[in-house]
């Protein structure tokens, strides 16, 4: 019996020494105990905590609850409960192209990692995430390195991102034949584009996606959440992307709206649109790493990039935005919007700030885009631009002012060159932003909120509390 006892004793202290090493032991010790069979007389596997279309992983440091590994694409409807952690494992694609389709289903709570940068998730067009957290219990895309508590306000590319591909129109596809439309998404994440501009890929809410935008493919980064041809169907409020390497969110074509929309610390461009994107926003926060380490614009726009007139041209509607800049200057220093390719678009109750060292706060460039300022199809008003350096006019090959960005701004109804008067994202009491908004809800559509401020706040309901991370005052 004390040989027997001495043996058991041996091997619980083998077992424990390989869980230290980072492995996931199992120790079975026969009997009537859970695991064993009745007769003592051998061992049964144990039974998996994940569901037929996920495999059990090893879990991590310091967290008890199980992992469960998503690989390859799923072709049926499949749920992810926040009682797991959930790992993705390369790209991992919900539905096949227009085949095979499936919702996955993410409950409030839950997190979903990558292990490295060729982790990530898409979801195919014909095919739905309804990712719906809440304000208490937001759903958590991110990173190993996140998870077990190793990122900090630097990390970036710690994982690819999220792809949603879609069926409404693009300009690179032929307008005649959009239902053949077939166009390759960054990151070979697959096909997207159609002829239904009232498409769904489901529902995003309560969503945060942290660390991402690894380089899938040489000069090919991913963007935190990459919308290609996502139709209006698609119902996007309250996400944020955190720190990622590329933009924060990038639309491709399609009609897809969003509504409270956190964009902080990513190092390419925050907001960015081509192709074709007419979508709608409204109440979004940019913010640049508060360091000062690697930013580009918080918003760059394009209609296409080789043929800037190409139809439909890029024509969102956006409003109550604040973009915050820092003074990072680099190779693509921090810089506040640039509206260039062709675009259109319409920026209503927008603020723009920076510190010293910032680049500029508003640029029109190419002369597609001139025109179009100059005809009304870009339009902002009621907007302010608090900067040192506000203003980049546009010139031709002689050196030739083509475009008076100072003068075009201060011409367009109810804007001003002034101190924006915010304590971090928040308007003072007595500052020029508050009563002096447009309301775009009365006046163009009636889908935006009716609102009478400047800037993403009216300052005093901080609509970002609660949900949020990366970012103070």
């Amino acid at each position: 019996m004390a040989l027997a006892n001495l043996m058991k004793l041996s091997a619980i202290t083998t077992a424990l020494f390989l869980a230290g090493c980072g492995g996931d032991v199992i120790l079975n010790t026969g009997g009537n105990g859970n695991g064993g069979n009745s007769d003592g007389g051998g061992t049964t596997p144990p039974t998996s905590s994940c569901p037929a279309f996920a495999t059990e992983g090893a879990k991590l440091t310091g967290n008890d609850k199980p992992v469960c590994e998503l690989t390859g694409t799923i072709t049926a409807d499949a749920r992810l409960s926040a009682d797991i952690l959930w790992s993705l494992n390369g790209k991992v694609v919900v539905g096949n192209d227009n085949a095979n389709s499936a919702t996955l289903s993410i409950a409030p709570g839950t997190s979903v990692f990558g292990k490295s940068g060729a982790d990530y998730l898409v979801v195919a067009r014909g095919s739905k995430i309804n990712a719906v957290g809440t304000a208490a219990e937001p759903i958590i895309m991110t990173s190993v390195n996140d998870m077990l508590g190793l990122s900090n306000d630097e990390s970036s590319a710690e994982w690819g991102g999220l792809v949603l591909l879609g069926k409404a129109p693009t300009n690179k596809c032929n307008q005649a034949d959009l239902a053949n439309c077939q166009v390759e998404s960054e990151g070979e994440a697959g096909p997207y584009g159609g002829a239904n501009p009232d498409d769904s890929s489901g529902a995003l809410k309560y969503l945060q996606v942290r660390y991402a935008g690894y380089e899938v493919i040489p000069d090919n980064e991913l963007n935190g959440i990459t919308f290609a041809g996502v139709g209006r169907g698609t119902a996007v409020e309250y996400i944020q992307v955190h720190n990622n390497l590329d933009d924060g969110v990038e639309f491709f074509g399609g009609t897809v709206d969003a509504k409270y929309v956190v964009l902080t610390g990513n190092q390419d461009d925050s907001l960015d649109w081509a192709d074709g994107w007419t979508g709608r926003m409204q109440h979004v926060l940019i913010k640049h790493n508060p360091n000062n380490t690697k930013a580009n614009r918080g918003i760059e726009a394009d209609n296409q990039s080789g043929n800037f007139t190409a139809e439909p041209v890029s024509k969102p509607r956006i409003a109550n935005i604040t973009i915050i800049g820092n003074a990072f200057d680099g190779e693509d220093d921090s810089e506040g919007v640039l509206l260039r390719a062709g675009t259109a678009g319409e920026l209503y109750n927008m603020i723009v700030t920076g510190p010293t060292g910032m680049g500029e706060c508003l640029e029109i460039n190419s002369d597609e885009s001139v025109a179009n300022a100059n005809n009304g199809e870009i339009l902002i008003r009621n907007s302010i631009i608090d900067c040192p350096e506000a203003f980049k006019n546009t010139v031709d090959g002689n050196k030739n002012v083509t475009l008076d960005a100072q003068a075009w701004f201060l011409a367009q109804p109810g804007n001003l060159v002034t101190d924006a008067m915010l304590t971090g994202y928040m308007p003072q009491a007595t500052s020029p932003a508050l009563n002096n908004g447009y309301d775009v809800s009365n006046n163009v559509d009636g889908w935006f909120d009716a609102v009478n401020y400047i800037g993403a706040f009216d300052g005093s309901n901080d609509w970002t509390q609660g949900w949020t991370i990366g970012f103070t005052d």
